[in-house]
């Protein structure tokens, strides 16, 4: 029989020989996870640093980390040259970035609302068509739309960055199998209500739309952002600095 006087319960363990292994797991993460993240910036700190170093000592050898004698002399060149305009080719790689992208979602989701909600005839072959675009290397397709800008009098300016990347057919996928997941009895409500056909696009489907439009979003800038093949050939798509 147990005595009145003691309690039953026995008295907890201390954790602190648990908490000694988990304390340094977690230091060490974090000690792995630093080292990883100074091993990223390096190269952008090496960059930054290098940029604020005059001429000589950028090719000293051996190379210094930090500069010697700090400098703002190649920012000073590099925006006050008249024959290199910095601004006006930020300017016009964000125009064009900018049109892309926003043409590219409203025409992308427009076309996936479009081959989700609605049947008619041949939409599944259309919709594979667009689909075996995706197959297609662009260096394929190069020639044919220069041919296409130049019969639209497009060669020499901006536009004619923008118009022949303005229908994206992974886009058009990565749309219509979203919507597809959205009930058609929204629609149906909204038409009881009065809607029409773009009202319930733009009032009911985009506004559900907003985390596979950003990621396309994302995925359109930095393709176009990148595209050094149509900048760069100017046998392709000439660019004259002062059109827009």
């Amino acid at each position: 029989m147990a005595d009145p006087g003691t309690s039953t319960f026995s008295t907890p363990q201390p954790r602190s020989k648990f908490r000694l292994p988990r304390l340094m797991g977690k230091s060490l993460t974090y000690v792995i996870l630093l080292l990883g993240t100074i091993v990223t910036l390096l190269p952008f700190v090496w960059t930054i640093l290098t940029s604020l170093k005059s001429s000589s000592e950028i090719i000293k050898i051996p190379p210094t980390f930090f500069p010697q004698h700090w400098t703002i002399q190649s920012y000073l060149t590099i925006f006050n040259d008249p024959s290199v305009p910095l601004a006006r080719f930020f300017a016009n790689s964000l125009f064009v970035a900018v049109m892309h992208v926003g043409i590219t979602l409203f025409t992308s989701s427009l076309a996936g609302f479009i081959f989700a909600k609605y049947k008619f005839w041949g939409r599944d072959v259309l919709f594979v068509y667009i689909l075996a675009q995706m197959m297609i290397p662009f260096q394929v397709v190069m020639i044919p739309s220069y041919l296409i800008l130049v019969k639209l009098h497009l060669v020499d300016t901006l536009w004619g960055l923008i118009i022949p990347s303005m229908v994206d057919a992974f886009g058009i996928f990565l749309m219509r199998q979203f919507i597809e997941s959205i009930p058609n009895e929204l629609m149906d409500a909204a038409r009881i209500d009065g809607a029409g056909e773009f009202t319930i696009y733009w009032r009911i489907i985009l506004p559900q739309l907003g985390a596979p439009l950003a990621a396309l979003g994302i995925f359109s800038f930095m393709a176009v952002s990148t595209h050094f093949i149509i900048a760069n050939l100017p046998v392709l798509v000439p660019i004259d600095d002062s059109t827009t």
